[in-house]
């Protein structure tokens, strides 16, 4: 399970794919209108198979982007729910996700789209122009995966700025510059310098010198960013500018406890009113360094300053799971004190659950509960308290909708706890279904073995279970792609050669899409190569690294590419997605984002977290 679960595996997010177009979701009124609380009515397709709570997520702009998850009440086959946006809201864009932001429904990714109205019954003449706004932005398409073709995007800006000039002079102008960029790279350049200098013209208004310095930002030109940033913050040393420098050193890794804490004293004096999750990210630095320094009093003095509980207790846990291996297979660094931050973050959930604290989602505190327990009962079963383990682990069986690892943990917790055979009884029936686990496979072997049971009925379930799985993946893989077959690129190397998929058929590819300034791509880069090394000597067998959404010339990307795998001693084959297409036709939302193709060029697997790619590579090599 990945901590926290947005998609907890690969199964699950293909599920949760959706091209639906039979769905829809109407209000109960004619004329819904801004200001006053309406009720919507969800009709799910189908054929959607949709968990017990699902939640609709809501998208609008209204002096900003807002983002809203409101749990559906279900009455026979349909859904609704109640919501109300401010006054002049245009329009609202809508999906259906589940607890953990799953999308299961976005009208085919065109998401559902409802008009709002005035007083008069009069619609709101921003609303057409708003669909655009939101998407060419970006804000759609990270939040409900919406996509709608760059050319079309543009002729709507377009339009819109033909029809109100005035739109020229603000964010949305940047949007469409950053966007025509993105499609056309340096013959945009002089447009884009001349709309930053225009910006910087206008006198002291630091919206629109910042507007300038984002410009100068995407056009790699850190001498000009840093001109602007100083420009704002003499001439506004209370503005936003000022204010996000000031923040700076939460990002700072050489930071230390007394530089944080100098930090926030300053921060509160100079800026005022501040918000709570402001003050909250300068204690999960100082969290951080304490991790660092292996002070665990200082981070649970720290934690426990925290008014938030439920955002102290999510601090943590990611914490002690690192503390823990960061999976399974993983190496401890300190698993006493994994134990001791969630001996301290469990009972604050247990406690706000009791009292029955009230969150945004009812479900909340549910899913706190069950991924910090997750955690705790991994941390146990390493320190051999294996009855321990199973105890918790068991606790939140069933609970999670994506209990994929979970299921494969309580089975691994089983084994010591409560015996060879009662695990055995455990794993059978769940491969039987279709259950896709190759580490359950794998268990269930050694299980065999113990046993001295006859291999044949072992290798019969295998197969068995081997044919439901590729049912499944071949349906859900329909759904999400239309077909198996992955998509086909043509892309160069660092060194400028061509690599294409086609001309790797026969072998097992794995696609890892990556950036150089993503700190999570990043991160796992230290075993993506212990795979590419052990995998080396197979000529079955082919790693690629895709460099995407960089937003910046191939020269340059080569260039960041190279002192990337320099400094970090990598061995990666990097081949370049300059204008994004390759990440696109894979429809990566996210990075990083990795796919497992098999030797006839079909889509095998997508979204492993990389502990489980190795397993993956093993079941096509063995078929």
């Amino acid at each position: 399970m990945k901590q926290p679960i947005l998609l907890s595996s690969f199964l699950l997010l293909i599920i949760a794919a959706t091209a639906q177009p039979k769905g829809n979701i109407q209000p109960a009124v004619d004329l819904p209108k801004a200001g006053v609380e309406n009720k919507y009515v969800y009709t799910p397709p189908q054929e959607l198979s949709l968990p017990e709570k699902v939640r609709a997520r809501v998208l609008y702009f209204n002096k900003g982007y807002v983002v809203k998850k409101i749990l559906m009440e279900k009455t026979g086959e349909k859904y609704v729910f109640s919501l109300k946006v401010p006054d002049s809201t245009g329009l609202l864009m809508m999906g259906v996700i589940d607890y953990y932001n799953r999308i299961y429904d976005n009208n085919d990714k065109k998401g559902y789209l409802i008009y709002l109205y005035d007083e008069k019954g009069k619609q709101i003449d921003t609303a057409s122009y708003l669909e655009t706004k939101m998407t060419g932005g970006g804000f759609a398409s990270a939040l409900l995966e919406i996509k709608k073709p760059a050319t079309e995007l543009l002729k709507n800006y377009e339009a819109a700025f033909k029809q109100n000039p005035a739109l020229i002079k603000t964010a949305d102008y940047f949007e469409y510059l950053s966007l025509l960029y993105r499609e056309k790279k340096d013959a945009v350049r002089p447009e884009l310098l001349k709309y930053a200098q225009e910006m910087m013209a206008i006198s002291n208004d630091e919206q629109k010198w910042e507007l300038a310095n984002r410009i100068y930002g995407i056009l790699n030109m850190p001498e000009k960013q840093k001109e602007v940033e100083e420009k704002c913050r003499r001439t506004f040393p209370k503005g936003s500018t000022a204010a996000n420098k000031a923040l700076d050193i939460i990002m700072d890794e050489s930071a230390t406890e007394e530089n944080v804490l100098s930090a926030m004293a300053s921060y509160k004096q100079n800026f005022g009113d501040i918000p709570q999750n402001e003050i909250e990210s300068f204690y999960y630095r100082l969290i951080r360094i304490c991790k660092k320094n292996n002070d665990m009093q200082g981070m649970l003095k720290y934690g426990h300053q925290l008014e938030n509980k439920l955002y102290a207790a999510s601090l943590f846990n990611p914490i002690a799971w690192e503390l823990a291996g960061g999976s399974i297979e993983g190496e401890p660094i300190n698993l006493e004190g994994a134990k001791a931050l969630m001996e301290t973050a469990l009972p604050w959930i247990w406690k706000m659950r009791d009292e029955g604290f009230v969150t945004e989602d009812p479900d909340e505190l549910m899913g706190a509960e069950i991924y910090y327990t997750d955690t705790y009962a991994m941390i146990l079963y390493k320190m051999k308290e294996y009855d321990s383990a199973y105890y918790y682990q068991n606790s939140i069986a069933g609970k999670d909708p994506g209990v994929g690892e979970g299921n494969e943990r309580l089975a691994l917790y089983a084994e010591p706890s409560k015996g060879v055979l009662f695990a055995k009884e455990m794993i059978e029936p769940q491969l039987l279904k279709g259950f896709n686990s190759p580490s359950m496979v794998e268990q269930l072997k050694n299980i065999y073995v113990k046993l001295n049971l006859p291999e044949q009925t072992f290798l019969d379930i295998k197969k068995k279970n081997s044919v439901l799985v590729q049912q499944r993946l071949k349906e859900e893989l329909m759904k999400k792609y239309g077909t198996q077959q992955a998509p086909d690129f043509r892309l160069k190397d660092i060194n400028g050669n061509l690599v294409s998929l086609t001309s790797l058929k026969g072998k097992v590819v794995v696609l890892d899409f990556w950036a150089t300034w993503c700190g999570p791509c990043k991160s796992s880069m230290p075993y993506m190569q212990q795979l590419v090394n052990q995998y080396k000597e197979n000529k079955e067998v082919e790693f690629f690294f895709i460099d995407c959404f960089e937003k910046k010339e191939e020269k340059k990307m080569i260039a960041n590419a190279s002192k990337l795998l320099k400094d970090g001693k990598y061995d990666f084959k990097v081949l370049l997605d300059a204008d994004d297409k390759t990440a696109n036709d894979y429809e990566v939302m996210y990075i990083p984002a990795r796919f497992v193709i098999d030797k006839q060029g079909k889509l095998a697997f997508t979204d492993p977290e990389e502990k489980q790619i190795p397993m993956m590579i093993e079941t096509i090599l063995s078929k």
